[in-house]
């Protein structure tokens, strides 16, 4: 009996040895500590219990790990309460969902009313009295239109042509270029003097043409440094609401915006325009009939240097 008890008494010493000492006995785990709460301790756990942490992936766990707090969704913001007219609220329309845009509605333009047009006879008479045949040296125009006008595109010409200017009297609105083109077969030099537009060309030979732009409405007196029977003016103007007559006097101003105007007729070298009042409908045409008087044929003026002409007859 004493021979047989001796190995089993030594194996169960050296397994209860390894138990004690060894990776995975007590003393590595930790002891009790390892063990979990509510755990049998008649058994040995093997491992302690580690919170899960999720994985990139967010893949379902069978341990039932509870989804982390940045990941959980707010809930969506309570709609504003915005007053109405009247005193009573009203919860606000709810925002549009994510990713789709709502174009803010376009405003209705104002619904214009029709235009209307003056149109009618200009009636020139010399300095005798008497009717002119040709009435096309006038200018037909509208004083003042409440709104503002760009300057016209493309630019107006005034030649100098056998030592005179054609035409001799030209209109143009505020901002507007003016090309003078010299025809002649000698030299120009066109020049001003007038307030707000003075300017100076220098001079030129035939066939150049030089621009000059004006910047301020008024009548521009327009002269030759060289030649002193050479004048022209320009009616420099607000509006483009403005039209020269046929040589029978006959005009027609278009698409006027209804209201209360005063119609002007300028005639080249006079000392200023006749006017007339006129109320445009919309729809409607003003008949009018405007009478002027011819201007100074030449006006007296010095060089460009305020000098009299001395060289050049």
């Amino acid at each position: 009996m004493h021979t047989h008890r001796t190995p089993l008494l030594r194996i169960l010493v050296l397994v209860g040895s390894f138990l004690a000492t060894g990776p995975l006995g007590l003393s590595a785990l930790g002891g009790a500590a390892a063990q979990p709460a509510g755990a049998d301790p008649r058994v040995k756990y093997l491992y302690k219990a580690v919170p899960c942490t999720p994985c990139p992936c967010e893949c379902p766990d069978s341990r039932g790990r509870e989804t982390p707090a940045s990941a959980t969704q707010a809930p969506p913001p309570a709609s504003p309460v915005v007053s109405a007219p009247g005193g009573s609220d009203t919860e606000q329309a709810p925002a549009a969902s994510a990713g789709r845009s709502t174009a803010p509605a376009a405003p209705k333009a104002p619904v214009e009313q029709a235009r209307g047009s003056i149109g009618g006879v200009v009636v020139v008479r010399d300095r005798a009295g008497k009717e002119k045949s040709d009435r096309s040296d006038v200018v037909v125009y509208l004083e003042s239109v409440p709104r503002k006008y760009q300057a016209l595109r493309k630019p107006r010409a005034m030649a100098q042509r056998e030592k005179a200017f054609m035409p001799k009297l030209l209109a143009v609105t505020k901002g507007s270029t003016v090309d003078f083109p010299n025809e002649d077969k000698f030299f120009h030099n066109v020049f001003s003097l007038s307030e707000g537009n003075t300017f100076d060309l220098g001079l030129y030979r035939s066939g150049e043409s030089k621009p000059m732009t004006f910047e301020k409405t008024g009548v521009v007196d327009v002269y030759c440094n060289i030649h002193p029977n050479m004048w022209a003016q320009i009616l420099v103007l607000e509006n483009p609401f403005y039209t020269t007559p046929s040589s029978d006097g006959n005009f027609e101003l278009s698409k006027v915006p209804p209201g209360t105007y005063s119609v002007a007729a300028f005639v080249g070298g006079a000392k200023g325009p006749v006017r007339q009042q006129v109320k445009v409908e919309p729809g409607k045409r003003v008949e009018l009939r405007l009478e002027v008087s011819e201007g100074s044929a030449n006006k007296p003026h010095l060089n460009k240097f305020n000098q009299p002409y001395d060289r050049y007859k």
